[in-house]
């Protein structure tokens, strides 16, 4: 009961401020991982029960409140059940990342154009933007913006919505280690390692993406914004080992994450580090030296 409370108060709370929706997953994720599959959908319909009810009164909607929930809960609590039976935490996040990946192939082999669908929607949205542009910013340069963005949407959503997904999991991951194994989710992050199968279908993707413009070339673009967060995930948990061994760890610990939060092109070589590790294994030939 007290789980159920949790997931539909942080989900409810969710419509004022969106990143508690992450914790309302993360809820779901520690009671799948820690009572099994069986406790995680009780306590997800629980929820849905109690969000219908409330939204109605709250909202005056039910359907899309408990339809949005459950968007968030189930592919976590999917994600929690993986990670529970296999124990691996880098399967589970290859499964989000694959599952990412179907959706981005889904949408180009059945959508006609991705792009125009975006730049439609977009003009939409930034409708009242162009009607009164802010001093210094030209109409044609938003059109130009919503143009060039459009090509990259389908990657930016789909990835968005799989790291918030990934995020929920970890947290209820790291709920789970500081109530039960503390120091437990420290020592599994640190060790992930991509599977060399993985990369070398990410070298297809992005030689596929390097090809003359057309919708396959624009798909695979759009994939590899994908990759590219999936690797930076690994990236870190590589980047830290190798920082937590020097002697100025101290230091350059805390400056590795804040150049990654203020300096965007710093993201790139942790990205890279997490991407070679498939065959260079880092860590293994750092540290043994």
């Amino acid at each position: 009961m007290q789980a159920v409370v949790a997931v539909a108060v942080f989900m409810l709370l969710s419509f004022v401020l969106p990143p508690l929706s992450i914790l309302s997953a993360s809820a779901v994720s520690l009671v799948s991982l820690r009572g099994g599959q069986r406790e995680g959908m009780i306590t997800i319909m629980g929820a849905a029960l109690a969000v219908g009810i409330l939204g109605q009164g709250l909202l005056g909607s039910s359907g899309f409140v408990v339809a949005y929930a459950l968007g968030f809960w189930l592919p976590v609590w999917i994600f929690a059940v993986l990670l529970r039976v296999s124990g691996q935490l880098g399967f589970t996040l290859e499964v989000g990342l694959g599952l990412g990946l179907v959706a981005i192939v889904a949408i180009y082999l059945f959508g006609s154009d991705p792009a125009v669908m975006w730049q439609e929607r977009l003009g939409m949205i930034l409708e009242p933007l162009a009607a009164n542009p802010p001093p210094g910013v030209e109409l044609g340069q938003i059109e130009t913006s919503i143009q060039a963005v459009s090509h990259y949407m389908t990657g930016i959503l789909v990835t968005g919505t799989i790291v918030s997904l990934v995020l929920a999991m970890l947290v209820g991951r790291w709920w789970q280690a500081m109530l039960y194994n503390p120091g437990g989710f420290r020592e599994e992050f640190l060790s992930l390692r991509p599977r060399s199968a993985v990369a070398y279908i990410f070298l297809g993707v992005f030689l596929l993406a390097g090809m003359e413009n057309g919708l396959l070339s624009e798909g695979m673009r759009n994939a590899c914004i994908l990759g590219f967060f999936f690797y930076l995930i690994i990236g870190v948990s590589v980047v830290h080992v190798l920082i937590s061994a020097t002697r100025m760890k101290g230091i350059l610990l805390p400056a590795m994450y804040i150049l990654m939060f203020f300096v965007p092109w710093a993201l790139l070589p942790v990205a890279l580090a997490g991407y070679t590790d498939a065959w260079m294994n880092w860590r293994a030939r750092v540290l043994a030296n």
